[in-house]
């Protein structure tokens, strides 16, 4: 019988074997170190969490990739994959974060005491000159934790879609739940990215054979992805004068 470390192994093992089409394709020419599109990753490794592993990987033009395996929520751990492109401006704020932190080219990890663990995470850059990376469980780096918060951001809301799309087409009594999950999260500024998740939001938003309630906290969601898209927007007007 596998153990539980083993499995893992096996799901990103099968995840890597998919179908081409479905993986992340950020580095079109170049090798996988040094990367004509600089590109930031961030890897979390929690066993026990949901999900127990996930990779990050967004590039100098916005396309991004996020990857999954583990975990007991709906799927039971089944690898999970998918590509989509942020907003310049968050781009831009990671890129910015990473140059702060010399491309990761330090450590950051806090050591003057003890920390509870809330996984391992590993930060990379990789550009055609440079391949840095530094690994760490909470750092007191100001800039390494905002960066860190805005990654499981965006993280968070992925997992968010993950799960609604499951939702969506086998339980769709639970959404409600999920969705006043999802309000709370974003409310406290936990999500990054919600926009991605308007075909999802949408899509249950406009089903009739969904509870009217479950389809109104969805509109209520699109509406604050909505507004983010404007801060974005008159974030990004403000930054070009």
């Amino acid at each position: 019988m596998l153990t539980r470390a083993a499995a893992l192994l096996v799901a990103l093992s099968l995840l890597s074997l998919s179908s081409p089409g479905q993986q992340p394709d950020l580095n079109p020419s170049g090798d996988a170190e040094h990367p004509v599109t600089p590109t930031v990753t961030f890897t979390l490794d929690w066993p026990g969490a949901d999900p127990e592993h996930y990779v990050l990987t967004i590039d100098s033009s916005a396309r991004a990739a996020y990857e999954s395996a583990g975990g007991t929520r709906f799927l039971l751990g089944d690898p999970y994959s998918v590509k989509f492109t942020i907003a310049a401006t968050t781009r831009d704020r990671i890129f910015d974060l990473t140059r702060a932190l010399d491309y990761f080219h330090r450590d950051v990890d806090y050591k003057k005491g003890k920390i509870a663990f809330t996984g391992r995470k590993t930060l990379s850059y990789a550009d055609s000159a440079r391949n840095f990376q530094t690994s760490y469980n909470w750092s007191d780096n100001a800039s390494a934790r905002q960066l860190t918060d805005l990654l499981q951001g965006i993280a968070t809301t992925l997992e968010f879609g993950r799960a609604l799309d499951y939702l969506h087409r086998h339980d769709r009594l639970g959404l409600n739940a999920e969705l006043k999950r999802m309000d709370e999260v974003a409310a406290n500024g936990q999500l990054a990215e919600l926009q991605v998740l308007a075909p999802q939001l949408e899509s249950i938003a406009g089903d009739s054979s969904v509870m009217e309630i479950a389809r109104q906290k969805a509109r209520r969601l699109l509406q604050r992805a909505d507004a983010n898209q404007g801060k974005v927007r008159s974030q990004a007007t403000i930054n070009t004068k």
